[in-house]
């Protein structure tokens, strides 16, 4: 129908009614116009989230596995560009050699939706290979699922581990060796209640005191030791505690778990254990040389006793010359 055949409350009817669609529109203009304005903050706000992590941040596409945004920390990590790191595949990340391998892990992580924690490489565009501890979650963004990896340099930590490592390999082969020679190795450290408590003993120690491992753990070394030489061991322990420098070797006795003596060489070194102070002895039976020693006083003392009955019978028969010289003449004149 044309506008002129129209009455004028038909006319006024479809005014109204383009007035209150032109209302609608401008509503969901407005809508439209602050569902942007809200989208665009959180953009922002995740973007700054994602700035002001303390790791390097990946998020990648799930399906793909395209990498669309990062963060600073992964251009430090990575000795990369953002504009080199979007758009890379999650597995570029890693040395070529493992790339299946991380593949399978993405493929995983997407799987079972849930996150992961775990040691990884990644190789920097200069081609070093980083350790990195990784964490990695499956989340939803705008209704599309993403996974989202944190990795963190750890360096530093690999090589305190390994430095451990290789310590711990030095000092079993120290024990074993000192074992296989007859040597103990033992830990004292003082406690509130007493001094030179057991808090390590190497197998060899056992065997030179009669007392079990277990029995010599918590055992204060003083209770092996021979009362005559407490004082004066105390005093050593106490200076070696302090990290004071003494006398490198001494010898003393200790009393076995069956009552016998046994006399024994001993060195120290100061050290730190568990963060408290150590005294680390090394330990050995000198049982046999002291017999050796005591053997060779006895013959040195039977040579000796030996040399001067030699001398005594050359005396006397010096004397038995000198007197029979003039019975001699005597019995010529006679």
């Amino acid at each position: 129908m044309k506008d002129a055949d129209k009455t004028k409350e038909q006319l006024i009817t479809e005014l109204v009614e383009l007035r209150r669609r032109a209302a609608e529109l401008g509503v969901l203009e407005t809508e439209r116009k602050r569902a942007e304005e809200v989208l665009r903050d959180s953009e922002e706000g995740f973007r700054h989230l994602f700035n002001d992590l303390n790791d390097a941040a990946f998020l990648a596409d799930v399906k793909a596995g395209i990498i669309i945004e990062t963060n600073q920390q992964a251009t430090t990590l990575l000795g990369r560009s953002y504009e080199e790191i979007i758009g890379m595949h999650q597995s570029e990340l890693h040395p070529p050699s493992k790339a299946d391998e991380y593949r399978q892990r993405f493929d995983r992580h997407i799987q079972e939706e849930h996150a992961a924690d775990y040691d990884g490489e990644v190789m920097r565009k200069d081609g070093t290979i980083i350790p990195v501890a990784i964490s990695a979650a499956t989340l939803t963004i705008g209704g599309q699922p993403f996974i989202l990896g944190l990795f963190r340099d750890i360096t530093e930590r690999k090589l305190a581990e390994e430095a451990l490592r290789e310590s711990e390999e030095r000092y079993r082969a120290l024990v074993n060796l000192g074992g296989a020679v007859g040597e103990a190795i033992v830990m004292l450290q003082d406690t509130e209640q007493r001094d030179a408590i057991h808090t390590f003993v190497s197998r060899e120690w056992p065997r030179i005191t009669g007392y079990s491992k277990k029995e010599l753990l918590g055992m204060s070394f003083f209770d092996l030791l021979h009362p005559r030489y407490h004082e004066a061991a105390l005093k050593r322990h106490k200076r070696r505690m302090r990290g004071e420098a003494i006398p490198k070797l001494f010898e003393l006795s200790i009393i076995r778990k069956d009552g016998t003596e046994v006399p024994i060489e001993i060195t120290s070194a100061y050290s730190t254990y568990k963060g408290e102070r150590a005294n680390v002895a090394f330990i050995r039976n000198i049982t046999e040389r002291k017999e050796a020693e005591e053997r060779e006083r006895q013959l040195q003392q039977e040579l000796h006793l030996s040399s001067r009955l030699a001398a005594i019978g050359q005396l006397a028969a010096g004397v038995s010359h000198e007197i029979n010289n003039p019975l001699s003449g005597i019995v010529g004149y006679s």
